[in-house]
């Protein structure tokens, strides 16, 4: 007796709320992944000095910014942080 081994494919990537699922040609679910929630830790005004870790917000100038390496407020540059978007009014 000869045994059936269909291969199963991905064949669609669906995301409700929180959740990534795979689902095979058949629409069976074959993964299910928890999306990672990122939350930020508002700073306020960028200063000199403070210490900054992983996530902290902060503005600077007109933008708003998250911090993406730990750093001790030596200097703003773009090798520590990550701009979110601008806050000034354009219209």
């Amino acid at each position: 007796m000869e045994k059936s081994s269909a291969a199963r494919h991905l064949h669609q990537i669906i995301q409700k709320e929180d959740r990534v699922i795979l689902e095979d040609q058949n629409g069976v679910e074959i993964g299910n992944i928890k999306l990672p929630v990122i939350t930020f830790n508002p700073r306020g005004l960028w200063k000199v000095g403070e210490i900054y870790t992983l996530n902290d917000l902060v503005t600077y100038e007109t933008k708003a910014y998250v911090c993406r390496k730990p750093n001790k407020g030596e200097a703003f540059d773009d090798d520590h942080w990550q701009e979110l978007f601008n806050l000034s009014a354009k219209e």
